[in-house]
């Protein structure tokens, strides 16, 4: 196995898969190191209990401190777009200006972004979920979006001609027909038909620079190995990157390392109808609020549905055979909140993560507000049972290595590069400085495409 390369990028998810091609693109000599393992789409585990002990990290239950959000990540090549809903939005000028106020990185603007905007999808298959797309769910949360007064839109979702037919409704275990937009099957397939070698079940452990180099150190299946490099670039995401420069010793001279931490506290929501929905048929999500009156207090809806063991843990009642009774009857919205309170991640003595990210008091009452707004909409569709998640989850962990001018507000410079280690770069959620309050997916992908640029130029 070969141990040296131009450049080796830890992790394989949205910004590991886009910088990986785009500088093997440019000539370089790319080696990914994934922690997970691969996975083949036509042995996807199937059971839901598999899928998660498989598919996740920690079978999908990676708590706060306090346990009151519960933080869910894809296990695998292809890092978290291989599980997560496909979901692909651009930030409007509200976000940047928040971004650009907080680091000073003249970057973070509508203008500047646009054409990474347009370079990364340009290696996707995107469509927008409209109304002849809808499931039994998104039909009903629409129309009781209309009746409401509220606006709404259908959902722009990475994904290939073969959704247009599929009514697996698998999306949170891998899709077995390679249709969504993961990284394993755009930017990687590509980058390995230009030489970039992926190697699975490889968990960095720290980085030694030495000279014009960078000791990787890494654990997996044949034991402790080094790799060296000339450039090094996380892309392991907000709870994994963080992790590789504390443990490289970097804290004291980043004192920003691990602060900000963000991540859109969701809450799943129910309702049990008088008529069949089937919600867990057809497009896993199609439908979200765009009313200013809610974004304006930073939060919004979608439809959304999770399978039974999911559900389950979120709801933490019911036992399952009434669940089972009501489920084909079941409507599901989810509330998703942008962040008030950011954390922060420690390592305690044994040098595992610890998230400290609890629900402050103004986001747990816009959390009851948009409880309120949801009984409304479910009692205008007849509902004759509402059920609310206690426990809040999330999906999109963002921020921990923020990008800024200097070290007071951030831990990587306007070049990608970690303050004082330049042979070392970050290009992934843990960049951002601030909570979007929209899905990420797409804007880690457009960073890591300006990412690459700035490297390569730099080289």
């Amino acid at each position: 196995m070969n141990t040296r390369a131009d450049v080796l990028v830890v992790g394989s998810g949205a910004g590991g898969g886009r910088v990986a091609l785009d500088l093997a693109r440019a000539g370089a000599q790319v080696v990914v190191l994934e922690a997970g393992p691969h996975w083949d789409a036509r042995q996807l585990p199937l059971p839901e209990v598999e899928m998660l002990a498989r598919m996740y990290w920690n079978a999908g239950l990676e708590l706060s401190t306090d346990a009151s959000i519960i933080f869910t990540r894809g296990r695998g090549v292809g890092g978290s777009t291989m599980v997560n809903q496909a979901l692909l939005d651009q930030f409007d000028e509200d976000v940047f200006a928040r971004w650009r106020d907080v680091s000073g990185v003249p970057l973070f603007t509508t203008g500047q972004m646009a054409p990474w905007y347009a370079h990364a999808l340009r290696d996707l298959q995107v469509a927008t979920i409209g109304p002849a797309r809808f499931n039994g769910n998104s039909a009903q949360v629409a129309r009781a979006f209309s009746q409401h007064g509220m606006a709404w839109h259908g959902l722009r979702r990475g994904e290939g001609p073969e959704c247009q037919t599929a009514d697996c409704m698998r999306c949170l275990g891998g899709c077995p027909h390679e249709s969504k937009q993961s990284s394993a099957v755009t930017t990687l397939r590509e980058a390995s038909r230009r030489g970039v070698v992926v190697h699975a079940g490889w968990t960095v452990q720290r980085l030694v620079e030495r000279g014009a180099a960078v000791d990787v150190e890494a654990l997996g299946p044949e034991g402790p190995r080094t790799w060296q490099a000339g450039l090094v670039v996380l892309a392991a995401g907000s709870l994994g990157t963080p992790q590789v420069l504390w443990r490289s010793g970097w804290k004291r001279e980043l004192p920003r390392l691990g602060e900000g931490f963000t991540c859109h506290p969701q809450f799943l929501t129910g309702a049990v109808l008088p008529v069949r929905v089937d919600a867990h048929r057809g497009a896993f999500q199609g439908v979200a609020s765009s009313d200013p009156r809610y974004l304006a207090r930073g939060y919004k809806f979608e439809s959304n549905f999770v399978p039974p063991i999911v559900f389950h843990t979120l709801f933490q009642q019911r036992p399952g055979h009434d669940l089972a009774e009501r489920y084909r009857r079941m409507v599901g919205v989810e509330i998703c909140l942008r962040d008030l309170s950011p954390g922060r991640l420690r390592l305690d003595r044994g040098g595992r993560l610890r998230v400290e990210r609890s629900l402050s008091a103004e986001e747990r009452a816009r959390w009851r507000e948009a409880t309120g707004v949801l009984r409304e909409c479910y009692t205008q569709l007849g509902a004759t049972e509402m059920i609310f998640s206690p426990k809040a989850f999330s999906v999109h962990p963002m921020g921990g290595c923020a990008m800024g001018t200097d070290t007071d507000c951030g831990v990587v410079d306007p070049g990608f590069r970690v303050f004082g280690h330049p042979r070392v770069a970050v290009c992934d959620g843990s960049l951002f400085p601030a909570a979007p309050g929209r899905n990420p997916s797409l804007t880690i992908m457009a960073l890591a495409g300006a990412a690459a640029d700035q490297l390569r130029k730099a080289a």
